[in-house]
């Protein structure tokens, strides 16, 4: 049976742009704020997310509870499938 946290994970990868989604997912970063390790991925940068998931204000304080002890790793522009690909049809 999925947890709490892995029902309004789920749900919010499944409600891009319904304000719902921001609030589950500020749920789940709540929930595991300075009790567990949290991991986030996303092609889309941060400045986008308060319009892509529909609530500014739940991205904005989710953000705030990620980064306070957080570490950001920013991996650039392309991605590393992207550059391994260029480098193989550079060698064909």
């Amino acid at each position: 049976m999925p947890s709490p946290d892995e029902k309004a994970g789920a749900a919010a990868c499944g409600l891009v742009g319904d304000g719902a989604a921001a609030e589950d997912l500020l749920e789940v970063v709540m929930r595991r704020y300075e009790r567990a390790s949290t991991l986030l991925t996303s092609n889309r940068p941060i400045e986008g997310w308060g319009k892509l998931l529909g609530d500014a204000a739940a991205i904005t304080a989710m953000l705030d509870r990620l980064l306070h002890h957080g570490h950001v790793f920013k991996c650039g522009p392309r991605s590393w499938r992207t550059k391994t690909e260029i480098a193989k049809d550079k060698t064909l």
